[in-house]
């Protein structure tokens, strides 16, 4: 009996739990290749801890050689079409689309991740550059050097309508702020502002708890603020209110990848 031809799009957490689990379980019924635009993986749950030095770039970022061993293919590229129809993938070497092949499959896992767009919020095409957060591991390195090196500020903190990636990062990159600054001695010198476009933090059922460790730290939440402009040191909600910074931790929206289409 032939294997079944199972690709998995996406190197992350959820596509390489699903690729081990599948290989687990089907053992020698299965081929499995796995898709990712690197070859490496960099781990995010802990990501958050590089602004206070609790975690290092080393020990977060992964090769794929481990799963080699358990009969696991991993291919690098980008998948830029998705043809159901025929079952097939289209994957280029590169984000520009050239040297493009294809994997065929018996079954498929859709893992690709997500994409931070700003696109719709004013005045992002121009500062987007001001922008740090806790999700890029360029940004975030960023975001730390400013947290250690400014002696005063504001530092504004945004959470996009949910569903997003990683839903405590916001909240807990507002408390690591309050504890680099509170380490250094300048946090008397500082505002912390979380701006929230749900009603509640996410995730929810932790708000109460969160709003009385934010009360103690003495950070502003304000929550049912959507962001709409960006400026060089402002931003302002969809409600007018208009928060100045020197730091700005802003999650982009979040959205699925444009890139893929049916062929034909």
């Amino acid at each position: 009996m032939a294997k079944k031809k199972i690709v998995v799009v996406g190197g992350g957490i959820a596509g390489m739990g699903v690729a081990n689990t599948l290989s687990e379980k089907m053992k020698d019924k299965a081929e499995i290749t796995v898709i990712n635009k690197e070859d490496f993986y960099i781990s995010g749950p802990s990501r958050p801890l590089l602004l206070t030095g609790e975690q290092q770039y080393g020990r977060i970022i992964r090769g794929y050689e481990n799963v080699g061993s358990k009969g696991i293919k991993v291919m690098t590229g980008n998948v830029n079409k998705v043809d159901p129809d025929n079952r097939k993938v289209y994957v280029a070497e590169s984000t520009f689309g050239n040297k493009v092949g294809e994997v065929s499959y018996d079954y498929l896992v859709l893992a690709p991740g997500i994409v931070f767009d700003g696109s719709d919020i004013v005045g992002y095409d121009k500062w987007w550059w001001k922008n740090t957060n806790v999700y890029d591991p360029g940004k975030v390195n960023v975001l730390k050097s400013k947290l250690w090196s400014d002696n005063e500020g504001s530092v504004v903190i945004y959470a996009p309508k949910a569903p997003y990636r990683c839903a405590p990062a916001p909240t807990e990159t507002a408390m690591l702020a309050h504890t680099v600054l509170s380490n250094r001695g300048v946090r008397g010198k500082f505002n912390i502002v979380h701006i929230d476009a749900n009603d509640k933090t996410q995730p929810p059922f932790i708000m109460d708890v969160l709003k009385q460790t934010y009360e103690k730290a003495g950070i502003q939440l304000a929550t049912n603020q959507e962001l709409s402009e960006i400026g060089e040191d402002y931003v302002v909600t969809k409600s007018g209110e208009k928060y100045k910074y020197t730091v700005l931790a802003l999650l982009e929206p979040n959205r699925a990848p444009s890139s893929w289409k049916r062929q034909g």
